[in-house]
């Protein structure tokens, strides 16, 4: 049986320690770092939330630019 949007919660993995990234993870975490004009996690939101009902980002607790975005 088919599951509809309605039914559907997306979640974007967002809490890496972002180390391979250095030294642009010095100062924003990973999911905040800049593609082209927007943070990577919008990039992310967007492509899932057309599918969902819902989406919800994953953070690690010292992420707070992150947190504080989203919120």
């Amino acid at each position: 049986m088919p599951v509809s949007r309605d039914e559907l919660v997306g979640v974007v993995l967002a809490a890496g320690a972002g180390t391979r990234l250095r030294p642009l993870t010095d100062e924003l975490p990973k999911a905040m770092c800049p593609v082209g004009d927007r943070p990577l996690v919008d990039w992310a939101v967007d492509r899932v939330s057309p599918h969902v009902a819902e989406v919800a980002v994953n953070a690690h607790g010292s992420q707070r630019a992150l947190i504080e975005y989203l919120t």
